[in-house]
């Protein structure tokens, strides 16, 4: 993710959609490292910061875990809708690949597509999907439901719910 320099303008106000775009890609790809995730600009959203607050002020890292939940709450609700959908089935199945640790390499060759084009359509669809719903319960005034409490999509039991064991590139 690119630093700002010294003299560049401080952006006020929400992000572009581009940029959020950006931010919840990079949530994802890295949605097991508390760390690379605190440094995320989405942990600093009012929503975020207040999830920290009141449900994980003891983790470190609270923004962290908070944006994480809630990038898992989107993924999740994007893939319940999804289903069903014949036309986005290989984003439905390419987002609880992404999810689950998968590069985009191993996401393409387990659907059969070309790497190129699962980085250039398939991907850019489901990292859209789940920015716009993020971007839905970041905005909402009343509580949603965490990962607990939510089912398991059948998408990711019937792809695998195992962690890919490898690392991101």
């Amino acid at each position: 993710m690119p630093t700002r320099t010294a003299t560049a303008p401080v952006k006020r106000g929400p992000p572009s959609f581009d940029e959020l775009v950006i931010r919840v890609d990079h949530a994802l790809r890295h949605i097991d490292d508390r760390i690379e995730l605190n440094r995320n600009p989405l942990t600093r959203l009012t929503r975020v910061e207040t999830l920290a607050r009141t449900r994980y002020a003891a983790c470190v890292h609270p923004q962290a875990v908070a944006l994480r939940d809630m990038i898992d709450v989107a993924v999740r609700v994007v893939l319940g809708e999804l289903q069903g959908e014949a036309g986005l089935r290989a984003v439905r199945e390419f987002l609880a690949l992404y999810r689950s640790g998968a590069t985009v390499r191993q996401a393409s060759k387990k659907l059969g597509l070309s790497r190129e084009h699962c980085s250039r359509t398939v991907k850019k669809k489901a990292i859209a999907l789940v920015a716009e719903k993020f971007m839905q319960l970041a905005m909402q005034r009343r509580p949603f439901p965490l990962p607990e409490s939510l089912p398991l999509p059948q998408i990711e039991q019937d792809v695998g719910s195992r962690r890919v064991a490898t690392s991101r590139r």
